[in-house]
Parts: C-alpha cells; structure tokens; sequence
C-alpha cells in the first residue's frame, strides 16, 4: 500500500465537557458484525471506520492542547489536582486545587548539597505550613493558618505550635518567626525566636517560640495588634 491510497486527516480538537463524558452526549460510534466495513460511506448496510477512527485524533489532539496548549488554537485546561512522586503512575487523590511533591528532597545535611536549576522544587521546598496569631489574654487566637493542630501558650511570651502533618525528620525542620507590629514599641511589637524544634511523638513538628519585649529583653506576650507569624518549611 502507497501513500497514494490513504488520506490525510489533520483533525479538529475535541475537549467534551466534563457533564458529557461516559454519557451518551459524548459519542464514540463503532463498528458491529454485519454491516460491509467501509471507510467514509454511511449508507444503509455499511459500517463506516472512519468516524471512529477520525474522532480518535480529534480527541488526542484536544487532550494535547488542553495540556501542552503548544499548536495555534490550542484550549488549555486546568487541572484539578496533581500529584508529582519519583515513581510516576500511582493512584493518587489530590485535595482540589492542589499541587503536591511527594518524591525527592532538594535539602541535605552536609555542605555543599546538591546544585539544582533555578525554579525546581520539592517537597522541602515549599512552605508546610504556617500561622499568624497571638495571645487575647485568655486564649490564643489563630487569625489564619494552615497546617497547624495546635496554639498553646505555655507562660507569658512562651508559646508551643504543632504543625499537622508528619514529617519524616521533623527535628530538624525550618522556622521562620516575623516580627509584630512596630517591634520597638513594647505596647505594640516584640522580637520573636524560636527556642526549639522537636517532634511531638507523632512525626509532627512541635515549634516552641518566644516573644521578647525589645527594649528590656524579657518576655511579652503578643497580641491583636503584635501578631506572630510562624512558616515551617522540613521534610
């Protein structure tokens, strides 16, 4: 067979939308026993090939666009969730909206670590969690956070947060704790440091942290107006 007895079909994309597919409204017509197999021709007594196989690379080339968008027209799309790991293939059920690294780590413990390209990541690269709160004078309030189990305040300007999830070496975890509002005014600001990093017993990080009055150097507790803010980053 020469290339003289086959057509070209350069396809349309196609991208069903999400309330058609495995319904009916996203059709995939093929072949039964019976009818003459033709290619194009649909008339009575023939079973044409050619729309089955035809909707095949409108629909791979709608998947092309919708992910690489790298030909003209292409319709990106978003996705849903995903779920990078050093294997590839497993099955996965990331929060939506998410993107999480779940293999590798660009840290390491001895100098100097690995080189890596600027803009690559891994799991250690991103902040875990984080928290901005303070002490109301009766209970600790947690103005918005993310991955925190719990505020305790141990004493005045002492407190103790516990991130949510586990981590394989949480001991040895990073911690950045920013100072509140206009530090070198004591009715309004602190210095704050974080005095240990440890795990809790459960493979989470426990971060105990201080506040320091900065004009004396003993220990204030925060406030609604001399916040703390707390961001993990560990593997």
């Amino acid at each position: 067979m020469s290339g003289t007895d086959l057509a070209q079909y350069n396809g349309t994309p196609s991208f069903p939308p999400r309330t058609d597919v495995g319904t009916n409204s996203d059709q995939y017509l093929t072949v039964t026993d019976g009818p003459i197999v033709s290619a194009d021709s649909n008339a009575a007594g023939r079973a044409p090939v050619n729309l089955s196989i035809k909707r095949v690379k409108d629909l791979l080339l709608g998947l092309r666009g919708a992910i690489i968008g790298d030909f003209a027209g292409a319709v990106q799309k978003s996705l849903r969730g995903l779920v990078v790991d050093a294997q590839g293939g497993n099955t996965v059920t990331p929060p939506a909206g998410s993107i999480q690294a779940t293999g590798g780590t660009g840290s390491g413990t001895t100098a100097p670590t690995t080189s890596y390209a600027a803009g690559v990541m891994f799991r250690d690269s991103v902040c875990l969690g984080w928290a901005r709160g303070y002490w109301d004078g009766a209970a600790m309030v947690l103005v918005r956070g993310e991955n925190i189990r719990s505020l305790t305040r141990n004493s005045t300007g002492d407190y103790t947060l516990v991130f949510q999830p586990g981590l394989t070496s949480p001991a040895t975890a990073y911690v950045d704790v920013t100072l509140g509002v206009n530090p070198s005014v004591v009715a309004h600001g602190f210095v704050g440091n974080v005095v240990s990093i440890s795990d809790d017993g459960s493979g989470r990080a426990s971060v105990n942290i201080i506040t320091t009055d900065p004009n004396t150097g003993t220990l204030l507790d925060t406030s609604a107006i001399s916040q703390f803010y707390v961001a993990l980053r560990g593997y």
